[in-house]
């Protein structure tokens, strides 16, 4: 067999047989195949070692096949091994599967019950999350976080924010910005701001939360405004999600001018350097009329993704201008 050479660097460098730890740090990087090479070059494997591998395939979309044969092989499988598993089978969109597993499972913990919660949630399955969720023996801030987020995705904010107020820790930031998004993807403006005002804590994606939540309801001089208070104020920093969101802002209302200010002060800045950043930059350019400055960093840009391109050949569209 012939190693990949960062597989051969770790092999050589240790001058011993490769271990759990390599296949963990492939799967880390996602590496899959990789993964699948230390595995298989790992001479003592352990239940560990097989979860490794198992976490990779249940990352990976496609590959519940893989993930059931891995799990057959498993001499001791644990109740990780369960959990892995269990998440795959959710993750593929089998909720038959993740249900029989689920009921045939030896033993289980909060995080099986959580993983049912969640993934049935996002197949759609709400009710039956609902239903889960009320079975659990016993449940944890994830499990509660895990169900408000499935009422409020499925567009049901009353029982949303019922279940929120039934929470024992009133302190959690996720449940609040989870009720912030989920009404500010309702289209309930006002409420989504007395819950943001009421927060005890707020964090970086209650932010991003609020300033997203007010462009995707037509605010953008609303969105603007958070943007700069949070700036000013260095309450936090803003990351590449904030930007995204700031930036569609200024399209959105033609302020060119804002959104030079932005482009000078994230160029000081390593995210500067995001391709979606880059990105959102150019299209900002581009909507707001300025295609000499969306030409003039397109070409600057170090690494550009198919939506690079689609931006850049939209604002010639856009400028009746021939490429």
């Amino acid at each position: 067999m012939t190693l990949r050479p960062s597989l051969l660097h770790i092999a050589t460098t240790a001058a011993r047989p490769l271990t759990t730890a390599a296949v963990a740090a492939a799967v880390h990087r996602g590496d899959l195949a990789g993964a699948e090479e230390a595995f298989s070059s790992t001479s003592r494997k352990t239940t560990a070692t097989y979860n490794c591998l198992l976490a990779g395939y249940a990352r990976a979309p496609g590959r519940l096949v893989d993930a059931r044969h891995l799990f057959d092989r498993i001499p001791q499988p644990d109740v990780v091994s369960y959990n892995t598993l269990l998440s795959c089978h959710l993750a593929n969109g089998d909720v038959n599967g993740a249900r029989k597993l689920f009921s045939s499972m030896p033993f289980r913990d909060i995080a099986s019950w959580n993983t049912m919660v969640s993934g049935l949630s996002k197949n759609g399955a709400v009710e039956e999350a609902k239903a889960v969720f009320q079975a659990m023996p016993v449940r944890n801030d994830v499990s509660w976080n895990a169900m408000v987020a499935a009422l409020a995705s499925s567009g049901d904010m009353a029982s949303a924010e019922e279940l929120f107020r039934s929470a024992p820790e009133k302190d959690d930031t996720v449940l609040w910005t989870t009720l912030v998004s989920g009404y500010m993807d309702a289209g309930n403006v006002q409420k989504a701001i007395e819950f943001f005002e009421a927060m005890p804590v707020r964090n970086l994606v209650s932010w991003n939360a609020l300033i997203s939540g007010y462009v995707k309801n037509s605010c953008p001089g609303d969105a603007l405004r958070v943007f700069k208070t949070m700036v000013e104020d260095d309450i936090v920093q803003p990351n590449v999600s904030t930007l995204s969101s700031v930036l569609l802002g200024c399209s959105n209302l033609s302020a060119l001018g804002f959104g030079r200010q932005i482009h000078q002060w994230c160029m000081k800045l390593p995210l500067g350097r995001s391709v979606t950043v880059g990105t959102s930059l150019v299209s900002m350019y581009c909507k707001c009329g300025s295609l000499d400055d969306a030409c003039r960093l397109f070409n600057e840009m170090h690494t550009r993704d198919i939506v690079a391109w689609n931006a850049m050949i939209s604002g010639y569209m856009g400028m009746d201008t021939k490429l």
